[in-house]
């Protein structure tokens, strides 16, 4: 069984390709496959946040629902946040404060861009 999983750099294509001996290869592929998909997507969804989307958009590309999107991927940057509060040596009240003002800066240079 082989497994090619490819992603451009610019993340424009995402390619699988595979051969698998039978249908416990085959299920061993998509295994290894999902996995990897998970974590482009993951990212790709990160990507999309700093450059201003909304989960109502990134819930329309995934074909879900702006909730089910934030519900999936909102841990990812909680997890992500709180990684961040730690090393900081940032209370709780602190990370938070510092969060809202971070995404108080980020919608407004969201909306000066758009005019």
């Amino acid at each position: 069984m082989s497994t090619v999983l490819t992603h451009d750099d610019d993340g424009t294509t995402v390619s699988v390709a595979s051969k698998a001996d039978g249908p416990l290869g085959v299920l061993a592929s998509i295994g290894t496959s999902a996995k990897q998909i998970s974590e482009w997507r993951r990212d790709a969804v990160a990507t999309a946040r700093k450059e201003g989307h909304s989960w109502a958009e990134i819930g329309e590309a995934l074909g879900i629902s702006k909730q089910a999107a934030w519900e999936q991927f909102n841990a990812d940057i909680a997890e992500m946040l709180d990684n961040i509060r730690t090393r900081s040596g940032l209370t709780e009240e602190e990370a938070m404060q510092l969060a809202v003002e971070e995404v108080r800066a980020h919608r407004a240079e969201q909306r000066a861009k758009r005019g």
